[in-house]
């Protein structure tokens, strides 16, 4: 369910999100162009230098209704919550599964357009993550 508070926006939140691939392939990065300016710091906080996308999605949630992002390999976000806490932040409810298995529930606070990024598991030679941006 969608919640905003008064002095959220009147326009209802976009929601955009990646799966992303980290290793230390020689391939070239290939981050959107959300994520651009923090491939430095995803390098240095998970030890991978090759970024890949392996899929995108967005979603806008009117109130009321929650919000799921799809990606490959039957992974899926559900946005069950957005709305404003008294410092301006924004609060996330979250829910990550792999098919029909949650593998993650939690809520988080971010910045409008800063992402949140979810470390994955291992997967080939790196690791799989997964980006949430909430407004531009």
């Amino acid at each position: 369910m969608l919640h905003l508070s008064a002095r959220a926006d009147p326009a209802a939140p976009d929601v955009w999100g990646c799966l992303i691939y980290a290793s230390n392939s020689t391939a070239p990065v290939q981050t959107p162009g959300r994520l651009n300016r923090y491939d430095k710091k995803l390098e240095q906080e998970t030890g991978f230098s090759s970024l890949q996308t392996l899929g995108e999605n967005q979603a806008q949630f009117t109130g009321g209704h929650s919000g799921v992002l799809t990606f490959p390999g039957d992974l899926r976000i559900a946005v069950t919550s957005i709305s404003r806490s008294p410092d301006g932040k924004i609060l996330v409810g979250l829910e990550l599964f792999r098919g029909e298995k949650q593998l993650l529930l939690t809520q988080a606070r971010l910045n409008q357009g800063s992402p949140l990024f979810i470390r994955g598991p291992a997967w080939r030679q790196g690791e799989l993550i997964i980006a949430v941006v909430v407004g531009s």
